[in-house]
C-alpha cells in the first residue's frame, strides 16, 4: 500500500489483537476455587470462610471452599500442585506445609517447583505452655530472677 509504514500496519494488527489477548487474560473466567487441607472446623477452614464471602463480593464469581484433609495437608496441597495453571484454583495452608517436606518423604509434589505463594493475610502465635505448678511454667526471666544459684 503505497503511504503506508510498516510501522503503521504493525500498529493497526496489534489494535486487531489487543481484543483477543484482553479475553485471553480476563481473570477470573469461572469459578475461583480454595483448597483447605484440613478438616472442617478447624482455624484454616475458618479463616477461609471468613475471607470467602468478601472475595465473591469483590471478584464477582463464584469462591468455592473445599477441605480435602488428610496426611498433615499434604493431599490438599498434592492435589492444588496437579491442578491445571489457569489461577483458579488457589491452596490455604499453615505451618504444616512449611515442614511437610522434612516429614513426608513422598510428598507427591515439590513444594518449591509446583506452587507459588500468593499472599499472606494472617499468622499465628505459637505458645509452649506446661502445668503451672512447674518453675518453667512461669516466665523463665522470673524464675532466673528467684533462684540466680541454680541458673548460669
Amino acid at each position: 500500500m503505497p503511504g503506508t509504514s510498516r510501522r503503521q500496519i504493525l500498529a493497526a494488527g496489534a489494535l486487531l489483537a489487543a481484543p483477543a489477548q484482553a479475553r485471553a487474560q480476563a481473570w477470573p473466567n469461572g469459578p475461583i476455587r480454595i483448597v483447605v487441607p484440613f478438616p472442617p472446623g478447624g482455624s484454616v477452614d475458618a479463616v477461609a470462610r471468613l475471607v470467602q464471602p468478601h472475595l465473591q463480593a469483590e471478584l464477582g464469581t463464584p469462591v468455592v471452599i473445599e477441605n480435602r484433609a488428610g496426611a498433615s495437608g499434604a493431599l490438599g496441597a498434592a492435589q492444588v500442585a496437579r491442578a491445571a495453571p489457569d489461577g483458579q484454583t488457589f491452596l490455604h495452608v499453615f505451618d504444616t506445609h512449611a515442614v511437610n517436606p522434612a516429614l513426608i518423604p513422598n510428598l507427591g509434589y515439590d513444594t518449591q517447583k509446583d506452587l507459588a505463594p500468593v499472599l499472606l493475610f494472617g499468622t499465628a502465635p505459637m505458645v509452649v505452655t506446661t502445668p503451672k505448678g512447674r518453675p518453667w511454667g512461669i516466665s523463665l526471666r522470673c524464675w532466673r530472677r528467684r533462684r540466680p544459684s541454680r541458673t548460669r
